[in-house]
């Protein structure tokens, strides 16, 4: 039959003693459903989203899809979902079946060329995280990348490939870093960073004053997580040393200056007292 639709068919059966005999019949002829399909972006390594856009005609109804990605390499070559997502093998050009069928039986299929396109692949270091220091990312990029977006987790952004920050308060942020290549390929990274409190070195002495050859004793106090020490007793000598005593033996004015570097890397100020 040509055409879908409904057929009256006759037969006619004439014995040999010439009686008639006529059955008549009604055949429906079911339209052939029509096969079609769309992808989101193929990129590489990442899921491709099918979109079955196929159709039937009013009297029939899609019942069954049938999916062959051409990439036995992967798998998981094949599907019956209707809108399946796949991950390509590799870099290449795959031919992609889908054969759908109708609740009648009618049978279509449709085969497309998918172009796997590279990714970027996203990955940054940056400087320590110390309260009040700028602190700098490092992105290495990749020769496709054509856009990036940074998201420091305390709802600043930046699309420098290389950018720096300093957070107003101390705490857990998550970093994250979506790239995008030159065929609009997304990939993303996210890291969790904490920005942790410098110390704060408070310096004190046993005495301030005293004549010639006298002994202060110094000791930085108010930090208990510093683990490095380092002093500047004003007369030429320095120190890494947490308690330091020592004789000044010429009458005059010093200035002793300290700071010091907490567990985490974090330097504090600098801090000084006068004795005389």
């Amino acid at each position: 039959f040509g055409l879908a639709g409904s057929y009256e068919v006759v037969q006619s059966v004439t014995t040999n003693a010439g009686c008639i005999v006529i059955d008549t019949q009604t055949v429906y002829v079911r339209s052939l459903p029509i096969a079609q399909f769309s992808t989101g972006l193929p990129c590489n390594g990442q899921e491709v989203l099918f979109y079955n856009n196929s159709s039937s005609d009013s009297t029939s109804a899609l019942l069954n899809a049938t999916w062959n990605f051409g990439d036995p390499a992967s798998g998981s070559n094949s599907s019956s979902l209707f809108n399946p997502v796949h991950i390509f093998s590799g870099l290449s050009s795959y031919d992609v079946a889908l054969i759908v069928e109708t609740n009648f039986g009618c049978k279509d299929t449709v085969i497309n060329t998918v172009n796997v396109r590279p990714s970027s692949t996203v990955n940054f270091t940056y400087s320590p995280t110390c309260y009040g220091d700028l602190m700098e990312f490092f992105n290495p990029g990749s020769p496709i990348d054509s856009y990036y977006l940074w998201n420091f987790g305390d709802s600043t952004t930046s699309t420098q490939t290389n950018p720096s920050h300093t957070y107003a308060a101390i705490g857990n942020y998550t970093i994250q870093l979506k790239a995008i290549s030159d065929k609009g390929c997304l990939d993303s990274i996210q890291k969790s960073i904490i920005n942790y409190q410098k110390p704060f070195p408070v310096i004190t002495a046993d005495t301030l004053s005293g004549c010639e050859t006298f002994k202060p004793k110094f000791s930085a106090s108010g930090s208990s997580y510093t683990t490095a020490y380092n002093w500047n007793f004003g007369n030429g000598t320095s120190s890494q040393s947490p308690p330091f005593q020592l004789t000044y033996n010429t009458s005059g004015n010093y200035t002793v200056s300290a700071y010091v570097t907490s567990a985490e890397g974090c330097t504090s100020d600098i801090v000084d007292t006068n004795i005389l």
